[in-house]
């Protein structure tokens, strides 16, 4: 049978939904779908990975060595904190990662002990789950606008041709405070902006994703704070210069945590889920 694997070396600008911990060892359509995701996908060189688990006040990376698996987390089934992702650096990824965002005018600095929280391993551990490829945390600014995370990620867009994937991990309905037991469908609020940024995003309508907070209705209950929307930002941004958006899965967990994922990329780079 013939492979579905794209061999290219460039790589898109992808955002993934993380949900809650227990989408590993949950049975739900995100986990079928993240699973599946990483063997369609070209092979990475390295990947550059922001979650919304990680915010500072400048920006930081993690170092070229073993990454710590961190269980930023509790109140899970015992089976989640036996799980452990071998993943490593790269002392030239942490080398390029560096030079591109001095080259746009962005100083970041190492934070040697840091290693991969949730938001990042989750993901990668259903996709990549040999953990061979070397993978740099960058985090996200801790106050800073969505037009500034996208200004980032178009920063990065050149390591995308390099064979270095730029991964946000967040969600586009993220309120923990409106979940519900697994299976229940949606609220029709969280519907209609997980809707309202499908719709933008697919006409690249730019001004208004970065005032969404104003724009859309039911922003504030959906995004009560902005950390799990701004991985989005950096994505679009390291992928912009595609032109096209493409959603790659849609579905809600717990209720009305939305799962849906984008990928910035070549219409042609990757096959219609």
């Amino acid at each position: 049978m013939p492979s579905n694997r794209i061999e290219t070396t460039k790589q898109p600008g992808l955002f993934v939904a993380h949900g809650a911990p227990d989408v590993m060892l949950s049975d739900i359509p995100a986990r079928k779908f993240l699973t599946e995701l990483g063997p369609r996908l070209p092979t990475p060189r390295g990947i550059v990975v922001v979650s919304a688990h990680w915010q500072t006040n400048d920006l930081r990376m993690t170092g070229p060595s073993t990454l710590e698996t961190i269980y930023d987390f509790f109140g899970w089934p015992a089976p989640l904190y036996g799980i452990v992702y071998h993943a490593s650096g790269a002392e030239w990824l942490n080398e390029r990662l560096a030079r591109v965002l001095d080259k746009a005018g962005y100083t970041v600095r190492l934070a040697l002990r840091r290693g991969l929280d949730h938001g990042a391993w989750v993901p990668l551990s259903l996709m990549f789950p040999k953990a061979d490829i070397p993978v740099v945390q960058l985090s996200l600014l801790r106050s800073a606008s969505p037009e500034l995370h996208f200004r980032i990620g178009q920063a990065l867009d050149g390591l995308r041709h390099e064979g270095v994937m730029i991964l946000g991990s967040g969600g586009l309905v993220h309120n923990l405070r409106q979940l519900m037991p697994e299976g229940t469908p949606p609220d029709s609020w969280a519907q209609s902006f997980d809707t309202w940024l499908f719709d933008r995003l697919k006409t690249r309508a730019l001004p208004e994703l970065f005032d969404y907070a104003s724009q859309a209705e039911y922003a504030n209950l959906a995004q009560p704070t902005d950390e799990h929307l701004l991985p989005l930002f950096v994505s679009m941004g390291a992928g912009w210069s595609e032109e096209h958006t493409k959603n790659i899965h849609r579905s809600f967990s717990y209720g009305n945590l939305s799962m849906a994922s984008y990928a910035f990329v070549d219409p042609n780079a990757m096959a219609t889920t």
